[in-house]
């Protein structure tokens, strides 16, 4: 079953849009991927630049200790994706912080966890990486 509603996807670009800016504003196009494949792909005319996965949390980047990723359906995508081009994941907060790192950077504990099981979903409760905030770059 499929959680994302409108408002994810226009966060996502949202974010996407701040990223860009702080990251090379005038080169780069964000493309955005069908769904079940990472969020987007960076572009300069015709060359693929990178690509960038994007979460939302509900809270601010303070009240983290960890960035958690899904071990089942997202951090298989990134490491799949990183075999070819620079594979971003980022974050935005409730807060409009925004934090990223390079895929190959994400190293963390793994563990049982997620969220509050909701019906017609099987992946609330599953394995997550927790990754320690401090290897993130910040954009305020």
């Amino acid at each position: 079953m499929i959680f994302e509603k409108q408002v994810d996807r226009e966060n996502e670009l949202r974010l996407m849009q701040s990223f860009l800016v702080n990251f090379h504003p005038k080169t780069f196009e964000a493309v955005k991927l069908p769904k079940f494949e990472l969020d987007f792909m960076l572009t300069n005319e015709w060359n693929i630049i990178a690509f960038v996965e994007i979460n939302n949390y509900n809270k601010t980047f303070e009240d983290c200790d960890s960035i958690l990723i899904s071990m089942k359906n997202k951090y298989p995508k990134l490491l799949n994706y990183n075999n070819f081009k620079p594979t971003y994941f980022l974050v935005g907060f409730s807060c409009g912080k925004i934090a990223y790192a390079r895929v190959e950077d994400l190293k963390g504990e793994i563990r049982l966890g997620g969220r509050k099981p909701r019906e017609g979903s099987s992946n609330d409760i599953e394995e997550i990486m927790y990754v320690d905030k401090k290897i993130f770059k910040v954009i305020d």
